[in-house]
C-alpha cells in the first residue's frame, strides 16, 4: 500500500502539475499528450531529473526516500 500509495496516486498527482506547469510556460495549446505519454519531450528537464529518483524500490527505507523526494517535486513544479 505505501508503495502504491507513493509511486502511483502521488505520482498521478505530480504527472498532472507537470502537465499545469507546461501550459503555464507554454501555453495552454501547448500538447502534453495524455497521461504522461511522451513525458520526456514536453516536461521541465530539472523537474524530469528529480522524477528519475522519485520511484522506490520495494524496502521501506527506499519508500520513504521516494516520498521525500516526490515531497520535494511538489513546491518546484508550482513555480
Amino acid at each position: 500500500m505505501a508503495k502504491g500509495g507513493v509511486d502511483m496516486y502521488l505520482k498521478g498527482l505530480l504527472r498532472q502539475m507537470l502537465e499545469w506547469h507546461a501550459h503555464a510556460m507554454k501555453g495552454d495549446w501547448f500538447d502534453t499528450w495524455m497521461r504522461g505519454r511522451f513525458l520526456e519531450e514536453w516536461a521541465d528537464r530539472a523537474r524530469l531529473e528529480q522524477l528519475g529518483r522519485a520511484f522506490a524500490q520495494y524496502e521501506p527505507d527506499d519508500i520513504g526516500r521516494a516520498l521525500r523526494v516526490t515531497m520535494d517535486l511538489y513546491p518546484l513544479v508550482r513555480r
